[in-house]
């Protein structure tokens, strides 16, 4: 259910009835409530009205709520009455007297909470020495459930979690990590943090490299499942930093899902030899990985370097080594014979992305499996610089015959030039693609007509998340 503005006498009753089924909630601040619009008294009478005719919740089921916060005054969520609430996401257009009034109130309204994200534009707020921010967040440590505690575009810096100074530990946290916090990881710190089991930490720039793998092996003991690294290499200590990170990560039994990706801006190409398989060797002793994504970071792949691949990680489902943002040198990508070679030998693939090398002209290539039995994929992406007509249509027999039941399976696709292509058919990609570009076209001219509030209510009508 979506609110916009608060129910009218006369519809009361009526949001009521389908109130009590809701379980899922996105509550965004609206006119009615603004400070031009609606007058101190006008909405202090209007709240009580709400209060009266609630003895009991008014979302008795409810489980998920999204908040945006944008006005001078409390949020009026709050009296809807929220105690099962078990999720809550706050959009935070800035940090004030508002905001910490409404975080002040969590415990009190809703104190079942178990997860908390916190979205803000317009950050990053938090600043190692700005700790007047930090005071706003301490009613969190009192939400006895809570596990899980992120924010979305800035991760949460490690000081703010080490100032909450909670007893409970965490499950689930965001963390960015500067040269002026992480020496805030020690001992007496160093507890709350050994039941996460999804972890994601970004490393601002000036960090020291060396003390990226020591702040993980501190966690050595946790039990996590996940973990997403981001940081930025300098140029020339690329390659030397590389192995003790993956040696630190090995040593979580327990991992499913790693992705650990460069957000440097230095200039390409890469400084160094790219990454071999026994830069990767400590992490794939890690057998339970399921999926598994390296950013920005050059792989030396060969036939042998498959093997070991598919030897170690039996439970593999997602590889994703495409380099996102940065272009590699031909010698830093995989060859399609070895992207065969792999599908074939990790069954229970998935998804797969990967940077090949430019095929040249009068490119010929034989399927090193041709008895192999089908894979599972569901989606493949190839990116590539340069592909000739003529291998094209046997790049797509190659890709297609990793396709279970190409012909009949709408649903699965794989991607030439890093666009998709649905199998078997160039005019079907063709019409499709154009039918996309068309959407896109309409869809900016419609943006452009009406005003940008307007346009997200339309997009949300339209089953459309923003």
């Amino acid at each position: 259910m979506f609110i916009t503005r608060p129910p009218v006498d006369a519809e009361w009753a009526r949001f009521q009835h389908h109130a009590r089924r809701v379980r899922e909630l996105c509550e965004n601040e609206c006119a009615e409530f603004d400070a031009d619009k609606f007058s101190d008294a006008e909405e202090e009478q209007a709240l009580n009205i709400i209060r009266k005719s609630c003895p009991r919740p008014v979302f008795p089921q409810l489980r998920s709520l999204f908040v945006s916060v944008s006005g001078r005054r409390p949020h009026h969520i709050w009296t809807l009455r929220c105690e099962t609430l078990e999720s809550l996401t706050i959009h935070l257009s800035r940090l004030d007297s508002t905001s910490e009034r409404i975080l002040r109130a969590l415990p009190q309204v809703v104190p079942c909470l178990t997860e908390v994200v916190l979205v803000y534009a317009d950050g990053p707020y938090f600043e190692s020495t700005e700790t007047r921010y930090f005071e706003m967040f301490l009613p969190l440590r009192h939400l006895r459930n809570l596990r899980q505690l992120t924010g979305t575009k800035h991760p949460l810096p490690l000081d703010l979690i080490v100032h909450l100074s909670r007893a409970d530990p965490f499950n689930d946290i965001e963390l960015a990590i500067s040269p002026s916090n992480i020496r805030l990881w020690d001992c007496p710190n160093i507890g709350r943090f050994l039941s996460l089991s999804r972890l994601t930490i970004k490393f601002v720039e000036h960090t020291y490299p060396s003390e990226w793998a020591a702040f993980l092996c501190a966690l050595s003991a946790a039990p996590l499942q996940f973990i997403s690294l981001s940081f930025h290499l300098s140029k020339g200590h690329r390659t030397a930093t590389l192995p003790p990170l993956f040696h630190a990560l090995g040593q979580f039994r327990l991992l499913k899902d790693c992705t650990v990706s460069d957000d440097s801006k230095t200039a390409w190409p890469w400084d160094g030899e790219p990454l071999s398989v026994s830069s990767l060797r400590p992490l794939l002793q890690v057998r339970s990985i399921e999926r598994f994504m390296l950013h920005n970071l050059p792989l030396k792949t060969s036939t042998p370097f498959c093997e070991e691949l598919a030897t170690a990680l039996p439970r593999l489902e997602m590889l994703d080594v495409s380099n996102r943002d940065q272009q590699l040198l031909p010698e830093h990508s995989m060859p399609l014979e070895d992207l065969a070679h792999l599908v074939a030998r990790c069954p229970r693939l998935e998804d797969v992305a990967v940077y090949c090398a430019p095929i040249p002209a009068g490119w010929s290539f034989t399927d090193p499996y041709p008895d192999a039995p089908s894979s599972r994929l569901a989606c493949l992406t190839v990116k590539t610089d340069d592909m000739p007509s003529e291998a094209e249509s046997q790049v797509c027999a190659l890709f297609i015959r990793y396709f279970p039941n190409a012909s009949q399976s709408s649903d699965r696709c794989y991607c030439l030039h890093d666009v998709v292509v649905w199998p078997g058919s160039i005019e079907a990609y063709q019409s499709y693609m154009t039918m996309v570009y068309q959407e896109m076209e309409d869809d900016e001219r419609r943006r452009e007509e009406a005003d940008e509030e307007d346009w997200y209510d339309q997009r949300r009508r339209q089953g459309y998340w923003m």
